[in-house]
């Protein structure tokens, strides 16, 4: 049998693997460090793209940066990059204890908070952020934005100020001359309020005549909606 032909291309610590088999040497070399020798004059290793996550105790699919897709996530939330359970040993685990998980809010929660999919499992959402996704979805908001813009009021209605939301969530105000009528285009979108300052504050406070709005806390919200903030902020990131 005749023996196979190898690369040249060599350095201090590497040699090429490729072969004739790989295709036609040039000059005893494989296509990609004869070019390299044409056009720079000097040979490299050839990067192989990595196939597995560069952790050394995961063996998941590469997905970007040498993470695997779920240790790159992590990596992005500033988590500790540990090996990964077995989710579907912990998702049983959690079902016998009458338990479940919500991938939203990062909340185990029991099981009637879940609505039962067709395969007889709790949803990887709660009902809670199920309903609350269909809300934001009318807005064409983000959960993220979302959370963001809770985050940036001190979890308080943006007008009275007051401490805590009912239990369908924050009204979500925006600018009815640019979207009249319920939803908005995710563009106008000024904050987060109470059911009270909502539907019997600043919707009755807009149809005043402009001499009779006279409230400053208003104002000062009108004037400069939370909401500004968290577009420039995405502005700045974009």
């Amino acid at each position: 049998m005749d023996e196979v032909t190898r690369c040249n291309a060599k350095g201090n610590d590497w040699s090429c693997t490729r072969d004739e088999t790989s295709g036609k040497l040039v000059k005893g070399l494989c296509n990609t460090h004869y070019q390299q020798q044409r056009k720079a004059g000097s040979l490299k290793p050839i990067h192989v793209p990595r196939t597995t996550c560069a952790l050394d105790f995961c063996t998941y699919p590469h997905f970007a940066r040498g993470y695997c897709k779920s240790h790159y996530a992590h990596s992005l939330q500033g988590k500790e990059l540990l090996p990964l359970q077995k989710r579907k040993a912990v998702r049983r685990t959690l079902i016998q204890e009458g338990l479940s998980f919500c991938t939203s809010c990062n909340t185990k929660k029991p099981l009637e908070h879940f609505p039962i999919t067709s395969y007889g499992l709790p949803s990887s959402w709660c009902k809670g952020c199920q309903t609350l996704r269909r809300r934001l979805n009318k807005f064409h908001i983000t959960v993220t934005f979302y959370k963001s813009l809770e985050e940036l009021q001190e979890g308080r209605c943006a007008i009275c100020r007051s401490p805590s939301a009912e239990d369908q969530g924050w009204n979500i105000d925006h600018d009815h001359e640019c979207c009249p009528g319920i939803g908005s285009c995710g563009k106008c979108i000024r904050g987060l309020l109470c059911s009270m300052c909502n539907s019997r504050g600043i919707a009755w406070y807009e149809r005043l005549p402009k001499e009779l709005q006279k409230f400053h806390r208003i104002n000062i919200y009108l004037a400069d909606p939370p909401a500004n903030r968290i577009y420039g902020q995405n502005l700045k990131e974009a």
